[in-house]
């Protein structure tokens, strides 16, 4: 998948639009020309509420989004689930020498606006930013990440993870790493307009966020594929 993204800060605030009486065009355009078949219908979009959020997502019946009132179905894969659970390990390992903070993973929703309920694939939180030293027991957590991680499986438009990008920065998000499977690319994203793209020469580090980790991604891309034994098979 092709991110090409425009970075200024116009488009992106011309991404966010408050109008909540859509068409289906209008919907979907919206929605950053996703497939309809992943916006839940009941209730309506534009009317869903924090509560029919948390009663979609307790059916486990896939997972939802809530983004200004439509209920939204995030696109899940084996292989991206596996990759992010793989990152997840790196993440925990750093934090167990460096206890600085905490991580959760693909189910764990965070309001990131009044109307803007989104479920990162791997989110961090610093303890120094929080208030309140311990996890939130809230179903929907209100603290903003530190970190967030999306891995891009086939279902995410690029208009769609614009759109997320735009909320995760405008939100004060610091740092946002997007990871694309297929070609084996993470983009760096912080304050500035212009992502940092690393490749599987590369290594991954926490900027100022979580200062000294570094993941060598061609190691990282290479567990995804398996024991070595599968790959010398192939």
């Amino acid at each position: 998948m092709s991110l090409g993204f425009d970075y200024s800060p116009q488009a992106m605030a011309a991404d966010i639009d408050p109008t909540k009486q859509w068409g289906a065009a209008d919907l979907a355009h919206r929605l950053g020309n996703i497939p309809l078949t992943r916006v839940r219908l009941v209730p309506a979009p534009g009317t869903a509420t924090e509560e029919d959020l948390i009663i979609a997502n307790e059916r486990k019946q896939g997972i939802c989004e809530l983004i200004d009132g439509a209920l939204v179905e995030k696109p899940m894969g084996h292989y991206e689930s596996y990759l992010t659970v793989i990152l997840i390990g790196y993440l925990l390992d750093y934090l167990k020498v460096n206890p600085i903070g905490y991580v959760i993973g693909e189910s764990g929703s965070t309001r990131f606006s009044s109307d803007q309920i989104r479920i990162p694939d791997i989110s961090l939180f610093l303890w120094k930013n929080h208030i309140i030293k311990q996890v939130s027991k809230e179903k929907i957590g209100s603290q903003i990440p530190d970190l967030v991680v999306e891995v891009l499986s086939r279902g995410n438009s690029n208009e769609e993870m614009s759109s997320k990008l735009t909320e995760y920065l405008v939100a004060g998000v610091p740092l946002v790493w997007y990871i694309d499977p297929r070609v084996k690319q993470v983009k760096v994203f912080t304050s500035s307009t212009e992502p940092r793209v690393l490749t599987e020469r590369n290594t991954l580090d926490g900027g100022s966020v979580l200062p000294g980790l570094a993941i060598d991604l061609a190691a990282f891309f290479a567990a995804g594929e398996g024991p070595p034994e599968a790959k010398s098979e192939m």
